[in-house]
């Protein structure tokens, strides 16, 4: 068992669309040496352990790693999708299956992903100190996108993703022509 490591979890939101700046509030807030668990709102836990996923990613690869993700059901990227695909299925049963398939499959393991690549804000596991070296950048409506930018530029380090945490992702589903590319909710 893994010891308890100080994650600091959070839900920001903006009425006026300034999501750098909620995030950067709601960073503001968290302990020092914490570290971080940012997530949007339409997202949800299936597994049960997910607390305990997290915090045995962060004390067996937090030293290795400057962001993590995890894997999701929609997002406009592919990447971080089971199977690299967009899942229109409501069914929340199926979704259950997966993240326990995950999971056996892969535990706590985090793995790096490709210098093209990012971590989407739906889901983010970051240390505080990454955060106040590199806080996200306000008035943009993708800040989580320069985020991951500018941890790749100013630290150099390293990102990943948990493959064994998979979580529910609402991810625009009332869309009815393109959910992947639906923005007016965001400005």
């Amino acid at each position: 068992m893994s010891q308890q490591n100080n994650i600091h979890y959070v839900t920001p939101y903006s009425i006026d669309k300034n999501f750098g700046r909620a995030y950067n509030e709601a960073c503001e807030l968290a302990p020092a040496g914490s570290w971080i668990c940012l997530r949007d709102g339409d997202t949800m836990f299936l597994n049960p352990a997910w607390g305990m996923i997290i915090n045995a990613a962060v004390a067996d690869h937090g030293e290795d790693y400057r962001l993590i993700g995890c894997y999701m059901n929609r997002l406009a990227d592919t990447h971080q999708l089971h199977q690299l695909r967009f899942n229109e299925s409501p069914d929340i049963t199926e979704h259950l299956r997966i993240a326990k398939n995950r999971f056996d499959a892969y535990g706590t393991e985090v793995v790096p992903i490709s210098s093209t690549q990012i971590i989407a804000g739906a889901f983010m596991l970051f240390p505080k100190w990454v955060w106040e070296k590199t806080p996200f950048r306000e008035k943009c409506v993708d800040a989580d996108v320069w985020f991951n930018r500018d941890i790749r530029h100013n630290h150099a380090g390293s990102i990943g993703i948990m493959p064994g945490l998979y979580i529910f992702h609402l991810y625009r589903m009332w869309a009815t022509n393109d959910p992947r590319h639906e923005v007016k909710h965001l400005k």
